[in-house]
């Protein structure tokens, strides 16, 4: 079991991380809508459906690593630093996280 600690050290992390997923998300949601409409009704709902899926296992095998390093690094007492960079990475906007913490 977690500690209490450990617990309010990762939700520093989280308003990122969850940013970082959600504009991701919306770049994959985007680029998908693009793709089928290129492709047109030459594709079967179920292999739409299959598409679908792969892009967003595209997305979590790609964030999934770093961003569950960077909760584990906060957790293990990280500095504020490395939240700010990742921010700056992904362009969080700077002033949403300041205002939760």
């Amino acid at each position: 079991m977690k500690s209490f600690d450990t617990i309010i050290k990762r939700m520093r992390a989280e308003p990122v991380v969850m940013s970082v997923f959600r504009n991701v998300d919306a770049i994959r949601a985007r680029e998908l809508k693009k793709a089928l409409t290129m492709i047109g009704k030459q594709l079967a709902p179920e292999e739409a459906k299959i598409l679908e899926q792969l892009s967003y296992a595209i997305v979590e095998g790609i964030l999934s690593t770093p961003m569950n390093n960077l909760r584990k690094e906060i957790e293990e007492g990280g500095n504020e630093e490395l939240i700010k960079v990742v921010a700056k990475l992904f362009k969080y906007e700077e002033n949403q996280y300041q205002r939760r913490h």
